[in-house]
């Protein structure tokens, strides 16, 4: 089964301080590296480019892109559940979980999903600009386009409602993408890098960094591998246990990680 949880797997401690940081420019000198504990590794479909990755219930929904080759999928824990491929002049981008619908992005033909539990299409709404990350805060859906800049959207019609700009200390940070909302913050992988920026939800402010080179080291790399765009993107988190679940465009593995010292940056979260 795509995500058996493997056994027997020692648990691993490492520090961000163990990986490159994020660059100067996108980096405030104040903002910390967060630690973080790796428990697991679990298997992970390497035909996956994939763009969206949430957990809920027991069910992992993954959207998976490229042209000719974009779906989305819903999966229990022994088997596929439900799956819906996009057309072929469509690229499937951000996927996300909301009450009880699901809603799937397209990278540049500006058409956003609205889903079933059995990923039958309800609805289509149309939206300007491009399409990359999605998440679900409870309230209202926030939406990535490449940009420092996180949307905020109705989670029934779709439609616009606000915005913030994502800044690490004054420098902005662009090329947010995958999103996940955890703790109170807002969790936006860096597209082209190995790092997840930690961000609050109101002032758009990084509150921390979890800096993944560490993780993006532990896969295998067959001949051939694209290296610019086979990178991390997917972050998903399990509300029971509070951890996070990483992967990337192609990898072997997604990794369950433990982000320490939450309570450090929890002023930074409150809304």
């Amino acid at each position: 089964m795509l995500f058996r949880r493997l056994m027997a797997i020692a648990v691993v401690t490492l520090t961000a301080g163990c990986s490159a940081g994020p660059s100067d420019s996108t980096r405030a000198q104040h903002t910390p590296e967060l630690r973080w504990t790796l428990v697991a590794s679990h298997p992970h479909d390497p035909k996956r480019f994939t763009q969206g990755l949430e957990f809920r219930d027991g069910r992992w929904l993954e959207s998976s892109g490229g042209y000719g080759e974009s779906f989305v999928v819903l999966e229990g824990a022994e088997a596929p559940m439900a799956r819906l491929d996009l057309p072929p002049h469509q690229f499937a981008e951000g996927a996300t979980f909301a009450g009880d619908a699901i809603w799937l992005l397209t990278w540049r033909a500006g058409q956003a999903r609205l889903l079933d539990q059995e990923l039958v299409v309800q609805r289509t709404v149309r939206y300007a600009g491009e399409g990359w990350g999605l998440t679900y805060d409870g309230e209202t859906l926030i939406m990535s386009d490449g940009s420092n800049y996180l949307t905020r959207r109705d989670p029934v019609h779709f439609n616009a409602l606000s915005g913030i700009a994502v800044r690490d200390g004054d420098a902005p940070v662009t090329r947010l993408n995958e999103l996940e909302y955890a703790h109170g913050l807002i969790w936006a992988n860096v597209f082209g890098t190995h790092r997840i920026a930690a961000i609050a939800p109101d002032s758009g402010q990084v509150c921390g960094w979890l800096v993944l080179d560490a993780l993006a080291e532990r896969i295998e790399r067959p001949p051939g591998w694209d290296t610019a765009n086979n990178v991390l993107n997917g972050i998903a988190v399990d509300r029971d246990t509070g951890h996070l679940h990483v992967t990337g465009k192609r990898w072997p593995k997604r990794f369950e990680i433990r982000v320490e010292a939450l309570d450090a940056i929890a002023p930074c979260a409150v809304r």
